[in-house]
């Protein structure tokens, strides 16, 4: 995979729904994964599309992916 930066949404962007007002880390990306590692460590990849518009006409139309650990 190749090594991305972590964005909060495009800047300027309004805090219209709940995963930009909370300001949730995600990374640009078009893919979801799950790995697993032999002590059961899970790390998942949750992707998120987006088509937003606002009456500024920003326009948020992407992919993004955020990291999550847990244990299986």
């Amino acid at each position: 995979m190749s090594s991305q930066t972590a964005e909060v949404g495009p800047s300027g962007f309004q805090a219209a729904t709940k995963i930009w007002s909370k300001g949730l880390e995600w990374r640009k990306g078009d893919m979801c994964s799950i790995m697993r590692t032999a002590d059961s460590p899970v790390e998942v990849y949750v992707c998120l599309h987006t088509h937003v518009s606002t009456d500024r006409n920003w326009v948020d139309n992407a992919s993004y992916w955020r990291r999550f650990y847990g244990r299986s």
